[in-house]
């Protein structure tokens, strides 16, 4: 895995939490030369700014964080420049009668409910975002935004690379790491019952932290199954520049209320770590759904309206009281103090973060 850099506040660092660098992570100074590595909570895009899929040179291909651009506004800034304030979450472009979603190409679909076809035809870039009535607040970003009249509509996916947008993805999810260890006691987002709080910030949609995630968290669960040391929370963060990265954070929420997190975030991550690109579609889900013992249709509805932008925008507060200024991160609190774990090479960097803070 390539080293990332990793910024913490200045108010997280005021307040007694340290941050623990990882296999040897370099600490980036703002404005450090170079092509950026990783990206802050705020610094990537804005929870109002999610653009067509693919953008650029990627054509809709995903790819990681170094591949997109990076702003100049994260999420800590020092004393003489203010942060900027937390923007509300907004959701994936609209469907309307004009705009099914069938046929297309990557990263080139038009806007949406254009009379420019069901989803296909147009040129890449940014397109109109739609705005939750429940998400609350204004907009950010130079991007317009709109404001849909309900949570409904197929907000589950676009065209999955080289196929259209409700094709089985390839490879599937089915052959996923194991979701949790037996015996370790699963209860919404949480897992385990130790008296340390581990609290695991990530998006699904990069594949760095996909990555993180097969080989540190399931790890580090099996540890705590057998240990009891401490208790973990996935939260799933919005780090992407396109809308796949607000789909996965959907997605899990949604699998978190049928009590199965973390066997959608197991199939999530695995799905990631073989495809690009739109791979978050209507048939993914289901699949995921079917993979998991789920209620396909109530996991189907719930992944693809936005009943479930409020709790993101909760996490994402929660990120930022934490210190969090990027992913993957686990932010480890206990009687001994906190510290954040930002993109560890192996469970056992959590492991001693969980002993310290015990």
């Amino acid at each position: 895995m390539s080293s990332r850099s990793f910024r913490i506040s200045i108010a997280a660092a005021a307040s007694g939490a340290i941050l623990v660098a990882a296999s040897g992570a370099a600490i980036a100074a703002p404005g450090a030369p170079g092509k950026p590595q990783g990206a802050s909570v705020d610094d990537r895009a804005s929870l109002t700014q999610i653009p067509g899929r693919g953008s650029g040179s990627s054509g809709g291909n995903g790819g990681n964080r170094g591949d997109r651009p990076v702003t100049s506004n994260p999420i800590i800034t020092p004393p003489s420049a203010p942060a900027t304030p937390v923007a509300p979450v907004t959701g994936p472009p609209a469907r309307t009668p004009s705009d099914p979603g069938g046929g297309g190409t990557p990263g080139t679909r038009s806007p949406a409910g254009t009379p420019s076809g069901p989803g296909g035809g147009g040129t890449s870039g940014p397109r109109p975002v739609t705005q939750p009535s429940s998400g609350g607040g204004g907009t950010s970003g130079p991007r317009p935004v709109t404001q849909p009249s309900s949570g409904g509509g197929d907000n589950s996916g676009g065209v999955s690379s080289g196929g259209s947008r409700n094709a089985a993805p390839a490879g599937g999810a089915g052959a996923a790491a194991p979701a949790v260890p037996k015996g370790l006691p699963v209860r919404g987002r949480s897992a385990g019952s130790g008296p340390v709080a581990v609290t695991l910030y990530m998006d699904l949609s990069d594949s760095s932290d996909a990555a993180t995630y097969l080989s540190v968290t399931t790890a580090l669960l099996a540890r705590i199954a057998s240990d009891r040391s401490a208790t973990v929370t996935f939260s799933p963060i919005i780090m992407g520049s396109d809308s796949n990265s607000m789909e996965a954070a959907v997605a899990v929420l949604a699998g978190a209320n049928q009590n199965r997190t973390w066997c959608v975030t197991a199939q999530l991550a695995t799905l990631r770590s073989t495809r690009g690109g739109d791979w978050i579609n209507r048939a993914a889900l289901t699949q995921i759904a079917r993979s998991c013992s789920l209620s396909s249709r109530r996991f189907v509805r719930d992944a693809s309206g936005n009943r479930l932008y409020p709790r993101l925008n909760e996490i994402r507060e929660q990120a930022r009281a934490d210190g969090v200024g990027a992913t993957p991160s686990y932010v480890v609190k206990g009687n001994g103090g906190s510290r954040i774990v930002a993109n560890p090479g192996s469970a056992d960097a959590v492991a001693s973060a969980i002993g310290g803070a015990a």
